[in-house]
């Protein structure tokens, strides 16, 4: 196994939430935290990172994400997720995804629950613009393994809910991506007023 630092630098990263080193925190060897307000609580408890968010007057976003790497291979993020029956509000989403801020891209896929039930939920968002989105109907507190693999020659972008192919697509941005220095997130937002635990 590699030390934190060098599979880091390796573009590596796995995190289980269990150390118990870290319980009530997060590993800042594995994650950098973006976004956090006193509405929001992102921490490891009994190997679970729990998002906790209170709701508030506005939007509220943030996440966990790792140092940027450049795809030179095949490269997939997955987690395991649920969305706890005690949500309230309109909307509230966690998901991991690719980013690449410079390009206002992100492929993502998660839990989104729109207020009578949640879904799975894996989109690429482009500037704004949906391109190849895809929801499955999904109950609460029931784990989702989600996953999204790249392949960075055609920079396909693949998928995958509990093992089974979701679906596929080329985005519009393919040729500026294969370029691109991606950061990996878990990644929350929610709508005002709108809350619960994932």
């Amino acid at each position: 196994t590699l030390e934190p630092t060098a599979a880091l630098q390796a573009g590596i990263v796995y995190d289980d939430f269990n150390n118990a080193l870290f319980d009530g925190s997060i590993d800042p060897s594995k994650w950098q935290q973006s976004g956090r307000d006193s509405n929001v609580v992102m921490v490891q408890q009994n190997g679970e990172l729990v998002v906790g968010v209170t709701p508030a007057p506005a939007m509220l976003n943030g996440g966990l994400t790792t140092v940027p790497i450049i795809l030179q291979s095949p490269t997939f993020i997955e987690m395991r997720v649920k969305a706890s029956a005690d949500r309230v509000g309109a909307r509230f989403g966690t998901v991991i995804q690719f980013l690449v801020r410079e390009l206002a891209w992100q492929g993502h896929c998660g839990i989104l629950d729109s207020g009578s039930s949640p879904s799975v939920y894996c989109n690429i968002n482009s500037k704004g613009l949906d391109e190849c989105q895809r929801n499955v109907p999904a109950v609460y507190d029931k784990w989702y393994t989600v996953r999204i693999l790249i392949d960075p020659d055609e920079f396909t972008v693949t998928y995958f809910v509990d093992g089974q192919r979701l679906g596929a697509c080329i985005p519009s941005q393919a040729d500026r991506l294969k370029q691109a220095s991606f950061r990996r997130e878990v990644f929350f937002w929610t709508d005002p007023d709108s809350g619960g635990t994932m």
